[in-house]
């Protein structure tokens, strides 16, 4: 069994924690631990533990394609085989008592910054759907009416469409490190070049 990471046993996880997850650097948290309590953890080793222990975004990934799918049928989990366990020390069983209150703080910690991070797509995919209902083609009826400058409708339809393609790419920032694959697909230069020479060519229809 490989070694378990410095900070899972170390008496202030707790407070490693908090400055990971308010967005402290791995090397600065490290000096700090050093420059307080003297304790020796390499930058490396908590960067490693804030990836495997404190992945907010890999959790939000879960919960946001958990939410998506949850119509489909979910697969029972395989049943864990008990193993003898060799009989411990009352100081072994204590300190596995302090990592497991460690662990779930930490879990509790992660899944609440995860909801946040949800939350922000969900607002993202209103965003994207909202905007993804303009139509930037122009009503003749429209174009004929005095009260409405045909080009600065286009020109608002036009803004709508980037912000869409804007909040698309927020989107997929966020997503495209999943191991299953980009949640979604889309040419965002593409796009933006064509809403570039649409704006161009009415630009040009105005003068």
């Amino acid at each position: 069994m490989p070694p378990k990471n410095k900070v899972v046993s170390s008496p202030h996880r707790d407070e490693i924690d908090k400055l990971l997850l308010e967005g402290e650097s791995s090397r600065n948290v490290a000096n700090y631990l050093k420059n307080q309590y003297n304790e020796i953890i390499s930058y490396a080793t908590i960067n490693n533990y804030r990836k495997v222990h404190l992945n907010v975004t890999k959790e939000a990934k879960k919960i946001y394609n958990k939410k998506r799918l949850k119509g489909s049928q979910k697969k029972p989990k395989p049943k864990k085989s008990k193993t003898k366990s060799k009989s411990k020390t009352k100081t072994q069983k204590l300190a596995e008592k302090k990592v497991k209150l460690a662990e779930k703080k930490s879990k509790s910690r992660v899944d609440k910054k995860a909801q946040k991070l949800v939350g922000n797509i969900e607002e993202l995919d209103s965003i994207i759907l909202e905007m993804n209902e303009v139509n930037l083609e122009i009503d003749e009826t429209l174009s004929q009416s005095e009260e409405i400058d045909p080009i600065k409708l286009l020109q608002f339809k036009l803004r709508c469409k980037e912000l869409e393609i804007k909040a698309i790419k927020i989107k997929y920032d966020i997503l495209k490190d999943d191991d299953s694959g980009p949640v979604i697909n889309v040419n965002i230069n593409e796009k933006l070049d064509r809403l570039k020479r649409i704006e161009h060519n009415v630009n040009n229809s105005d003068e």
